[in-house]
């Protein structure tokens, strides 16, 4: 189970909900999310969410990936991952 956290290209909170993965995405790749936003919210234009963040937190005795996304239009994810200190 992963927790992940949809923002908008400004930051603002789309949706936080749990999936089920047994692969926890990393920062700098891009999830196409198509199929997953069409069931909540249809009128979404962009569905390509860049990770920005991971970090883990524990449930119980479960350490739980939590990823945080934001819409992705396009660009130069070196650029980004530069911005947010991976480069």
């Amino acid at each position: 189970m992963i927790q992940i956290r949809l923002h908008k290209k400004n930051y603002a909170v789309i949706r936080e909900d749990e999936i089920e993965s047994e692969y926890v995405p990393r920062v700098g790749e891009i999830l196409e999310l198509y199929d997953y936003c069409q069931a909540f919210d249809p009128s979404l234009e962009i569905t390509d969410f860049f990770i920005y963040e991971v970090k883990h937190k524990t449930i119980g005795k479960k350490l739980i990936p939590v990823i945080d996304c934001r819409q992705w239009l396009e660009g130069d994810r070196r650029t980004e991952l530069k911005n947010l200190g991976w480069l």
